[in-house]
């Protein structure tokens, strides 16, 4: 029920309820310790982060704009941290913040892969950083120590991913 202009979550008695998932329709909302409904922020449930809009229900598989950086949320609602995610078939890396990160290098399987500046994994594709150029193979790893035929030409990678035959 609304009072004050504020949601709280009563149960089947009329007990009003705390700390406690409550799920209208298809969507759930999240009520607080004071029993006052999450509403247009996150909240932090068992180590968890939920996003819950201004309308109070908690946001699935969707961008999240925070700090003026982005977010994401998954099926389940909860923020991507530390991890990779595939969202409509391009990759993006999130942080221990759950901030996508942009144009930067990334380590991942003890080999490097690049973002740009949308967040987006490059992949099959060259990246030119400080006058050198690097390349990103079909999983969006750096070539490194090797050669690879690109198009018409077989070009050599340094142990640090850096064409020397551009």
């Amino acid at each position: 029920g609304k009072i004050n202009n504020k949601w709280y979550h009563f149960d089947s008695i009329g007990e009003m309820q705390i700390n406690s998932w409550a799920k209208y329709g298809s969507q759930w909302c999240y009520v607080g310790f004071d029993g006052i409904m999450i509403i247009n922020t996150w909240k932090n449930i068992k180590g968890k982060w939920y996003y819950f809009n201004n309308g109070g229900f908690m946001q699935t598989n969707s961008w999240v704009r925070y700090n003026s950086k982005w977010c994401y949320v998954g099926a389940d609602g909860v923020m991507t941290t530390n991890s990779w995610k595939n969202i409509k078939s391009k990759w993006y890396h999130f942080d221990n913040s759950g901030y996508m990160q942009i144009s930067q290098w990334i380590k991942y399987n003890s080999k490097w892969c690049y973002v740009g500046p949308g967040g987006i994994m490059l992949t099959n594709n060259w990246k030119c950083l400080n006058g050198k150029w690097y390349y990103l193979d079909t999983n969006g790893y750096m070539l490194a120590s090797t050669s690879k035929k690109i198009g018409e030409k077989t070009y050599k990678f340094s142990s640090c991913g850096i064409c020397i035959n551009v």
